[in-house]
């Protein structure tokens, strides 16, 4: 724990300000203390929920925040989005980020998706603002959702429509 702290303060002061979590990943925790006593409006926090009804979202956010000692959330995403009907599927889920974001405790709400279905999806959905994308120049032999060729219109697409665009599994 207290070499984790050690870690996040170094990169603090290094000039790292974006802190990518998730539920599963069980590091909340360790990030609140880690980043206790810094400037909250330098700090951008990222999580993410596997929530699949309205009640596990609103507990997943609330218990977010706590966790990660902060009023609000930089981004929630719904994570790992697998179907191209995740819209249709997570719309509870959906409703909630919105109504969190609404009273200020999400700033931006989106997805991270896991496959060429559910990124096509989210290029065209209104309601993502941020998009989690696996991009990688070596393509489907490192667990990417296509080829690079076919990733990268799409994020030129939610480029175009202002959403935000974040790569995952870049290395």
């Amino acid at each position: 724990h207290a070499q984790f702290v050690k870690l996040v303060r170094y990169a603090f002061d290094k000039g790292i300000t974006y802190f990518d979590t998730a539920d599963q990943y069980g590091s909340h925790i360790y990030l609140r203390d880690a980043l206790k006593g810094l400037p909250r409006d330098r700090l951008f926090l990222q999580t993410k929920t596997r929530a699949t009804t309205a009640e596990m979202a609103k507990a997943d956010i609330e218990r977010f925040r706590q966790e990660l000692g902060t009023p609000y959330l930089d981004t929630c995403l719904m994570h790992c989005m697998t179907k191209a009907s995740w819209p249709t599927d997570f719309r509870p889920v959906m409703d909630v980020l919105s109504e969190a974001k609404s009273k200020g405790w999400v700033r931006s709400i989106g997805v991270s998706c896991h496959g060429m279905d559910p990124l096509r999806t989210a290029v065209k959905s209104e309601w993502v603002e941020v998009d989690l994308a696996r991009i990688n120049p070596v393509g489907k032999e490192a667990r990417m959702d296509g080829s690079p060729e076919e990733v990268v219109p799409c994020l030129r697409a939610m480029h175009d429509a202002g959403k935000g665009i974040l790569g995952m599994k870049i290395l």
